[in-house]
């Protein structure tokens, strides 16, 4: 039975990959395909002249610092494994601002600001937590290994004419 519970645990972490994140790019918006927090966003609610590529390790402001609501697993490298780190859902970022988080191993993200409000979950985490916080409206923080050419992708669909 024991061995049970670790094989559960082992196929939990496999699933949260960063090879299961999926952005569908269109003139609707954008499909979000992940582990747990799939979502569509509409074009209509994207503030696409603040879309830019950010650096989310070492001292950026834009680095996760705390999950608030989601998942995540820490890298794991041995000799017969390795799974990414991992984390997707709600996270605060180290500049105080609330995001809906998409990454894994990368180095870049694409920053989505929206119109969407935070969850109600997530806004009685952080009540109380530090006034500084924003939390307002969200936005996403997709990581991706060609962050500028996701930009791009979605400036093209998304430009008003």
């Amino acid at each position: 039975m024991k061995y049970l519970y670790y094989l559960i645990i082992f196929n939990l972490l496999l699933a949260c990959s960063s090879d299961d994140i999926r952005y569908e790019i269109s003139s609707a918006g954008i499909d979000i395909k992940a582990t747990a927090h799939s979502r569509f966003v509409s074009a209509d609610s994207i503030d696409v002249d603040k879309i830019h590529v950010v650096r989310i390790r070492d001292d950026s402001p834009y680095r996760p610092i705390l999950r608030l609501w989601g998942i995540g697993q820490p890298g794991l490298k041995t000799n017969q494994l390795n799974l990414d780190s991992y984390q997707e859902g709600w996270f605060l970022l180290k500049n105080k601002t609330v995001v809906l988080t998409f990454i894994s191993e990368h180095e870049e993200a694409v920053l989505v600001p929206t119109s969407l409000s935070t969850p109600p979950q997530v806004e009685l985490l952080l009540r109380g937590y530090d006034s500084k916080v924003s939390s307002d409206s969200i936005s996403l923080l997709l990581g991706a290994k060609q962050a500028k050419d996701i930009k791009k992708l979605m400036l093209q669909n998304w430009s008003i004419k």
